[in-house]
């Protein structure tokens, strides 16, 4: 009789690390795979690959970085520009439009 109680208790007990939720059982699962990463043995042809620091998988490295704000500068740059196009279009087709008026009421 004993033995039947203590095996429906162990049933409807729920374990410790699932609570029911399905964002934290994946939270849980990417945080398992990232320790699997961090603590997987390196391959035996990896043995002179250069070895980065956990944060940088995670992390942008300063060359990419770098390219990143050159790109970024490029666009600010390349903005600017047409910019200063248009304007200079405006005053130019302005200036046409006073021109033809003042021609014109002559």
């Amino acid at each position: 009789m004993e033995e039947l109680q203590n095996e429906v208790k162990e049933a409807l007990q729920v374990p410790v690390w699932d609570c029911g939720s399905h964002l934290y059982d994946s939270y849980e699962l990417v945080s398992f795979s990232h320790f699997l990463d961090r603590h997987v043995m390196l391959l035996p042809f990896l043995k002179n690959a250069p070895k980065l620091p956990d944060c940088a998988r995670f992390y942008e490295t300063n060359e990419a970085m770098r390219n990143r704000r050159q790109k970024k500068k490029a666009t600010v740059g390349r903005r600017i520009k047409k910019e200063m196009i248009k304007k200079i279009r405006s005053k130019v087709i302005m200036s046409c439009v006073v021109k033809a008026i003042a021609c014109w009421s002559e």
